[in-house]
């Protein structure tokens, strides 16, 4: 189904191409006075593009005046996004995280999982088809297990100097 709009913009173009064609005029000479491409002209004329010079230039030389704004030739659709739950966005709140995600999250890369997963010394993860998944336990007690504890005395900068106060 064709609106008025574009109804009007199909019209509009093929007046401003039929008044090119009897004047002898090719876009690449109209692109040259303008100092734009042949496609910004091209554009201009099929109204998807609002070039100042270009629409000046046609009203000056052709004398045909273009409407602003410019009818859109083509609808435009919108593509409308379901609702997200607030929680699924929030990583915190997923039970299952993809490399991506526990990457970002605990700070290993992508590249060093899919590494674990291949030499098999890894992050325990569930395989769904080509999809990899890890649940947040098994990273959280990943990263508990292999975490190293340093014991930090408060002495150690006094016995530095100590032993080089010696030499």
């Amino acid at each position: 189904m064709v609106t008025e709009d574009e109804k009007k913009s199909r019209e509009l173009q093929i007046q401003i191409r039929t008044v090119l064609y009897q004047k002898d005029i090719k876009l690449t000479d109209v692109a040259n006075h303008t100092n734009t491409t042949v496609a910004t002209v091209s554009r201009t004329i099929a109204g998807y593009l609002y070039h100042k010079k270009t629409i000046a230039w046609i009203k000056e030389n052709l004398g045909i005046d273009i409407p602003l704004p410019l009818p859109k030739l083509r609808s435009q659709k919108i593509k409308h996004r379901p609702k997200q739950n607030p929680r699924d966005l929030d990583i915190r709140f997923k039970k299952y995280y993809t490399p991506r995600e526990a990457a970002f999250y605990y700070g290993f890369t992508p590249g060093s999982l899919a590494q674990m997963r291949s030499s098999k010394i890894s992050i325990p993860y569930i395989k769904l088809g080509k999809k990899v998944l890890y649940a947040k336990e098994d990273v959280e007690n990943y990263i508990n297990k292999h975490s190293i504890k340093i014991k930090v005395s408060k002495n150690i900068g006094n016995f530095r100097e100590m032993e080089l106060s010696q030499k």
